[in-house]
């Protein structure tokens, strides 16, 4: 393996190690802290590890899936409750304002003062009496009940939202393109510091639409509100993720150009957020089928899924641009060949487009864990020949978290111990031959 193949795992682990620390770190200030406190989170978590102590080793994947859908379900739940009655819920005079003064600042940061002074006289006043028009619309009166009789209250939401929706859209717009106008550093810390205000702007519509939607049994359970709802989680969070992908690709090869563009970032968000959707399609697809190697099969066809839209990702985003790739040459960015030369790249590209595995990777590492507390229950249950998990599930938690650190940081000692051994029989090629040609000319 290469010294960047090392460097790129190695950095992994220390970044796997560091999470599962500060996990363990908190489940063990809350096991202490919360005596008689939460019993309700508490009792969810000791009926997690009876599951996790009565399950057999090769029904865990499964147990895990069940889990994995049964939150989505109760998270498209809740989002459906909510957005049921937000618009007589949501008081939006101060969400268009913050996001209209959020515009003003990044007019001023885009075109300086002057810039930033037109925003301010323009897009502020329409946001406070737009709002206010709006409010005094929704209120319950005569002008309302007419509105109501000569448009209809579907039509009134339903402008009420696409008027919403451009608003937030227009602002998230010029928000966004001043965030590619920083440099790589700078955007990704931005971002990641901003993620809540990506949320919102992808989301309010997302919760608008699902207001101004039918509220029914079969509406709840319909797939397009499923699709809808997580493919706008997807896209919401990969903005931040992209950006780090950028950045960790620009640390591994400072040389390669970063694609920090909106056509690059704009096509990875969309395929992850199609990868989202389809990892739980097919989690839900394994579940419902019967058969011992219908989990494994569902995990293979969640890569390949994740592969392709890994592949569309990068051609998308290059496509038509200087710096467009070939189908060939994507294949070879996917297991890490650079696309122009022979040899290993693990460069901006190799990391941007590989953020569509991160559901599945996420999916693997939580059976993973299961299996790592399916280790300590076993230990546990032969010394102290009691069921341990009903008396401290927090500090159990605490224990798996702290157990996977130790094992990433090993891994990561280990990591350095062969990249140290790499530098010290490293073959140090001899200087060239310096060839001398004589100044002679003509015969002696």
């Amino acid at each position: 393996m290469s010294e960047t193949g090392l460097l790129i795992i190695k950095t992994m682990c220390n970044i796997l190690a560091g999470l599962f620390l500060v996990l363990a770190a908190l489940f063990a200030f809350w096991g202490q802290w919360q005596q008689g406190k939460h019993e309700k989170m508490r009792e969810w978590f000791r009926n997690k590890w009876s599951v996790i102590a009565s399950s057999r080793w090769f029904t865990m994947p499964e147990r895990v899936i069940r889990w994995v859908l049964d939150t989505r379900a109760r998270i498209v739940e809740k989002i459906v409750d909510y957005a049921a009655n937000i618009v007589n819920r949501l008081d939006v005079s101060g969400l268009l304002i913050a996001i209209a003064f959020l515009g003003c600042v990044t007019f001023w940061l885009q075109w300086g003062f002057i810039g930033g002074a037109i925003s301010v006289i323009t897009i502020l006043p329409l946001a406070m009496g737009a709002t206010q028009v709006i409010m005094k619309v929704r209120a319950v009166g005569p002008l309302a009940d007419l509105i109501d009789v000569i448009l209809g209250p579907k039509l009134v939401r339903w402008l009420y939202f696409l008027w919403l929706d451009a608003f937030v859209g227009g602002a998230a717009g010029i928000w966004f393109f001043w965030l590619l106008r920083l440099e790589t550093v700078y955007a990704t810390l931005a971002m990641i510091l901003l993620l809540p205000v990506s949320w919102l702007f992808i989301f309010t519509p997302v919760m608008f639409a699902c207001s101004v939607l039918d509220e029914t049994s079969v509406y709840r359970r319909s797939w397009k509100v499923t699709f809808f709802i997580f493919f706008s989680m997807g896209v919401a969070s990969s903005f931040s993720i992209t950006l780090l992908a950028l950045l960790s690709g620009h640390v591994v090869h400072p040389d390669v150009w970063v694609p920090q563009t909106a056509q690059m970032l704009i096509s990875n968000v969309v395929c992850d957020g199609f990868t989202l959707v389809a990892t739980f399609w097919i989690l839900g697809w394994a579940v419902s089928k019967r058969g011992l190697l219908r989990i494994p099969k569902a995990i293979l066809l969640d890569i390949l899924v994740a592969g392709l839209l890994a592949c569309c990702s990068l051609y998308f985003g290059l496509v038509f641009t200087k710096h467009g790739l070939s189908v060939w040459e994507v294949l070879r960015v996917l297991i890490g060949k650079s696309p122009e030369r022979s040899g290993l790249e693990f460069g901006p590209y190799f990391w941007a487009m590989h953020t569509t595995f991160i559901p599945t990777v996420l999916y693997l590492l939580l059976i993973g864990a299961c299996w790592m507390a399916k280790v300590i229950l076993t230990v546990a249950a032969k010394f102290t020949k009691k069921a341990l998990q009903h008396e401290k599930p927090c500090e159990l938690t605490a224990a798996l978290f702290g157990i996977l650190f130790a094992l990433f940081t090993a891994l990561s000692l280990t990591l350095s111990s062969a990249e140290d051994w790499l530098q010290k029989h490293k073959q140090i090629e001899p200087p060239a031959k310096k060839v001398v040609e004589s100044n002679h000319v003509g015969n002696d």
